[in-house]
């Protein structure tokens, strides 16, 4: 190899080193602007969650037996009987890893009894593109034998796909005023099962700067004002 095709090699390889490190770096400092709000909003982090807990927020999310689930980066709350955790959950399995919730949170309390049920946000926006994601997104959902329609609340549907197995008892859980206040929101992702629900945010392009501080500090109280709509 002459010295013109040597220097060419290295520069390659410096670039793909460069942005490498760049991603790396850029992960590294949203996880540590993350753990230092976490903590000034009364959050303590957790060097690993113990496996049970673990277990049910992967089986939560978990759609495919090919997905190898992680839970990382958690911090914790604790308050009397509940306990709230901050979360990031990874799949590992296929050929790239790819982030399933970012800054996700999950509640357990004993005050919830809930039925297992997903809620699934819409594509909220209108338009020709909003129409066609929405239509995928449904087309996906129908091949899934546990869609129910409540069509109870013509705002509820547009805005959201129920999923479950159990209709009856997610029909009497979600009565009239639960369904009312989950209608006034947008692109909340919800999980729940027993004295378990996660909550998160489907957050697309938007032309202003996300500010980390204030997103957390909203989702937290949108996860605790859920927690008295769904308590008993």
């Amino acid at each position: 190899m002459d010295v013109r095709s040597l220097l060419l090699v290295l520069a390659v390889l410096a670039v793909i080193a460069t942005i490498v490190f760049s991603i790396t770096w850029s992960e590294r400092k949203s996880r540590m602007d993350r753990d230092r709000i976490a903590k000034a909003l009364g959050f303590q982090p957790i060097e690993e969650l113990d496996r049970e807990l673990s277990s049910r927020l992967m089986d939560l999310h978990r759609h495919t037996p090919m997905q190898e689930l992680k839970v990382q980066n958690v911090s914790e709350q604790i308050d009397g009987s509940t306990r709230i955790l901050l979360f990031d959950l990874i799949d590992h399995g296929g050929d790239s890893v790819s982030t399933l919730v970012s800054a996700g949170i999950a509640i357990f309390s004993t005050r919830l009894h809930l039925p297992r049920f997903s809620l699934i946000p819409r594509v909220a926006e209108k338009g020709r593109i909003a129409g066609f994601a929405n239509n995928f997104l449904e087309m996906l959902i129908e091949k899934r034998s546990n869609r129910i329609r409540l069509g109870a609340n013509v705002h509820f549907d547009e805005r959201y796909f129920l999923l479950g197995d159990e209709e009856a008892s997610i029909r009497a859980f979600l009565d009239t005023y639960r369904l009312s206040r989950l209608s006034q929101s947008t692109y909340r992702h919800l999980e729940a099962d027993g004295d378990c629900f996660t909550y998160s945010r489907f957050v697309f392009a938007s032309s202003t700067k996300r500010n980390l501080r204030v997103d957390l500090k909203r989702d937290i109280f949108e996860a605790r004002a859920l927690l008295e709509l769904f308590s008993d």
